[in-house]
């Protein structure tokens, strides 16, 4: 089933490592698809739906940071800029002041610890071409959107969809990178190969008995399906966190409310948790 509605959304990540007090900040941007029962098709209808959807651990912006993934602890996101389909701009919030995809006649300072960071007059930075970029540097600028795109990304842009697959299966099995909103894709449609991923059945259920939370990279009509909803439930993989992923449709199969609450009890959760 084909998502009624798509953002591209940029957050700001804040985490407190487990070993530390020294709070960690990093922005990165996700792509994310809604269908028909998550009642989005605008913007205001996100506005309407976000604070639940966040409640629920809808979005997890998080998984693509890698600093995130290896310090771990308690994790804080918000949405700080909201694009379309096209990356047209839709909202911002008013305290993301710097444009950071606006990288022409930038001026850039660099001065000591104790020197006050708002003076910047003496260094600047200029790239003189827009598809050109330091040697040395890790991004080069996406001539269509302005923005600093990784050189991975660039590179894998001529990736042909069989490749991408062997990419996916051996090392980003929840397909992350593909559905960056920064990665191009030149060989073949990127949203159909997205399609055909998120309602992969059989593909799905392998990963699922791994890891329940794959439950919320996964289609509508996919979330509904009975032996889905088991897999993302059972013992050692989501109980009731992973519950609250699967569709309305579903939720009430006494089957599946029974693997929830085993797979509760086998997290050390309450045996109702997410049920209620």
């Amino acid at each position: 089933m084909n998502p009624n509605y798509e953002l591209n959304i940029t957050w700001k990540v804040t985490w407190t490592p487990d070993d530390s007090d020294e709070e960690r900040k990093e922005y990165t941007s996700t792509t994310e698809y809604f269908y028909e029962d998550d009642g989005v098709t605008s913007l205001d209808d996100f506005f309407d739906q976000a604070e639940d959807m966040l409640g629920d651990n809808r979005f997890e912006p998080e998984a693509g940071i890698d600093q995130y993934l290896d310090e771990g602890g308690d994790v804080n996101i918000e949405y700080v800029r909201i694009c379309d389909s096209k990356l047209n701009e839709l909202w911002r919030d008013p305290g993301y002041e710097e444009n950071e995809s606006d990288l022409n006649n930038m001026e850039v300072g660099f001065g000591d610890e104790d020197e006050d960071e708002s003076n910047l007059d003496d260094i600047e930075v200029k790239l003189d071409d827009e598809d050109k970029v330091n040697e040395g540097s890790n991004y080069q600028i996406d001539e269509d959107s302005w923005g600093l795109v990784s050189n991975e990304a660039i590179e894998r842009e001529s990736w042909s969809k069989e490749k991408w697959l062997e990419h996916i299966n051996n090392e980003d099995p929840w397909f992350y990178d593909l559905s960056n909103e920064d990665q191009k894709c030149s060989e073949f449609d990127k949203s159909e190969l997205l399609d055909d991923l998120m309602n992969d059945k059989e593909r799905s259920l392998k990963i699922l008995k791994e890891d329940g939370f794959f439950i919320e990279r996964l289609s509508q009509e996919l979330r509904s399906d009975k032996d889905i909803a088991i897999a993302a439930v059972s013992p050692k993989n989501g109980g009731g966190p992973a519950y609250r992923d699967l569709d309305d449709s579903i939720k009430n199969d006494p089957d599946v409310i029974a693997a929830t609450k085993k797979g509760n009890l086998a997290e050390d959760y309450d045996e109702n948790e997410g049920l209620e």
